[in-house]
């Protein structure tokens, strides 16, 4: 799961402002609003444009975001298609380790089958005591204070 912060709305409306005209066309203005609406207006993302965006210090937040953007307004049908199928398989495969984890039949048997077999189980003996005993334990001990 992505953090996403206002500060990453900041990131990624930095990153639109500079797409091409072309790519900045293709992003709903509603979209944009959004984006607008959440971000941080007092911070100023620290993005150098004349190097290769994977290269930058985005946040993983950021980075999610203009994924989105790319996989739904900024891609062609064929490539959007084959990145929802990318995102359920990697969905899938997460779900799956979560069952396999967390699987109720195996939650409570022992990783390692000899790890209790050392121990000794050690006997302890309790004193039965009548009611009469008891209470007068118990009234030695206040006077014994």
């Amino acid at each position: 799961m992505i953090d996403i912060t206002r500060d990453s709305f900041s990131e990624a409306y930095d990153v639109i402002m500079h797409m091409e005209k072309k790519l900045y066309e293709k992003i709903p203005k509603s979209f944009i609003n959004l984006i607008c609406e959440n971000m941080n207006k007092e911070y100023k993302p620290n993005i150098d444009y004349s190097k290769n965006i994977n290269t930058q210090n985005i946040s993983k937040g950021a980075k999610g975001i203009l994924a989105l953007v790319y996989r739904d307004f900024i891609c062609s049908k064929e490539k959007k298609q084959e990145l929802i199928k990318k995102d359920q398989l990697e969905i899938q495969k997460i779900e799956e380790e979560k069952a396999r984890k967390y699987n109720v039949d195996d939650l409570f048997k022992t990783k390692n089958p000899n790890q209790y077999q050392n121990n000794v189980p050690v006997k302890v003996e309790t004193k039965k005591q009548n009611i009469f005993t008891r209470f007068f334990e118990f009234i030695k001990r206040l006077f014994n204070r």
